[in-house]
């Protein structure tokens, strides 16, 4: 093909404008600047697909999806756009959760799972709004679980609620995952966990205690490699803001109870266990006030988006000056999407 180039630029040029000429016509940049010389750059040299986070790759069309037992029964509560409101008695404790079944799902369609726990205090009903998944929940067709945490106030067992947490979360989400399939047309191998602060900590519990049944996992404000032993690498899109002092981003102590290492020394630690090379990450600016650490290497995606400044809330939050530039929601559901796990059933 350069080859051609080479010796036919006459027909190079002709197929740039031919592609421009289909284009809608070009904007302007802030600086002034026309996309022209962009547009037949792109056309001439087609971008190579990466890898990373900012641009994924088209991958080979997959296999067919495993299906759960919920595919072959008739579920008449189920109503795609809808949330339901559900319980479940686990451990002997009536436990809820919220169950939103996206817009664009199919009930004879295997579709993906994503578990989100909020953070101490709060409630799924919450995290399911301020967290944006719920429209994307709707747009990408998948179901959105969002657990309620025990306690006074409400949380999890994972990070600084450990040791002598008197409720087995664990059963908790394995009984409402045995649930959800048995309920609804779900992919199995497209479970993922997503949690914001004591909620990171326990999407990423229940990754390594549930070995082989999380594709993924995205921990906000709390990115962290807890005491049980993961028995496989997990792909993590860690959310940390520089300026967190609740979970401290430079480290220190949680709740008065927990030493936190620092969101770079936790990173740094997954990284080196999905394989990536020591001391290779780099950070390249997402946008103003945003930058993504991506090592280099790695046998299993590990990043981390960091708010420069940011606190521990959730990043872009809608009212928050960061809202109209990060599109959290929709980063997350990219990283997630093309992740599996092994599981079959």
């Amino acid at each position: 093909m350069l080859n051609r180039v080479k010796t036919k630029p006459v027909l190079a040029l002709a197929v740039a404008f031919i592609l421009l000429a289909t284009v809608s016509t070009p904007t302007w940049s802030p600086s002034g600047r026309t996309s022209l010389h962009r547009l037949v750059t792109t056309a001439l040299h087609p971008p190579v697909p990466t890898d990373g986070l900012l641009v994924s790759a088209h991958a080979a069309a997959p296999a067919p999806a495993p299906r759960s037992a919920g595919c072959t029964t008739s579920n008449a509560s189920m109503a795609t756009g809808g949330t339901v409101l559900a319980t479940i008695v686990s451990g002997g404790t009536t436990r809820t959760y919220r169950v939103h079944v996206g817009a664009n799902v199919r009930p004879d369609q295997p579709a993906p799972v994503v578990l989100l726990f909020h953070g101490r205090g709060g409630t799924g009903a919450a995290v399911e709004q301020y967290s944006g998944l719920l429209p994307v929940s709707d747009q990408q067709g998948f179901y959105l679980v969002s657990p309620d945490g025990l306690g006074d106030p409400a949380g999890w067992g994972a990070g600084a609620s450990l040791p002598g947490w008197p409720v087995d979360d664990i059963q908790f989400v394995r009984d409402l995952l045995a649930n959800l399939k048995s309920s609804y047309c779900v992919d199995p191998s497209r479970v993922s966990a997503v949690g914001h602060s004591n909620g990171a900590f326990m999407a990423t519990r229940v990754a390594c205690d549930l070995s082989g049944e999380v594709a993924a996992i995205v921990p906000v404000a709390g990115v962290d490699i807890p005491s049980t032993p993961c028995n496989q690498a997990i792909p993590v899109l860690a959310f940390h803001g520089t300026a967190d002092t609740v979970v401290p981003y430079d480290g220190g102590i949680v709740r008065d109870t927990l030493l936190y290492p620092g969101a770079q020394q936790e990173f740094a630690a997954w990284a080196a266990k999905d394989g990536c090379r020591a001391g290779s990450a780099s950070q390249q600016p997402l946008t103003d006030g945003v930058l993504i650490e991506t090592p280099t290497g790695c046998s299993t995606p590990v990043e981390m988006v960091l708010t420069v400044g940011g606190d521990h809330g959730w990043p872009g939050t809608a009212g928050t000056p960061l809202a109209a530039r990060l599109d959290t929601a929709n980063l997350i559901w990219n990283f997630l999407r093309d992740k599996r796990s092994a599981a079959t059933a």
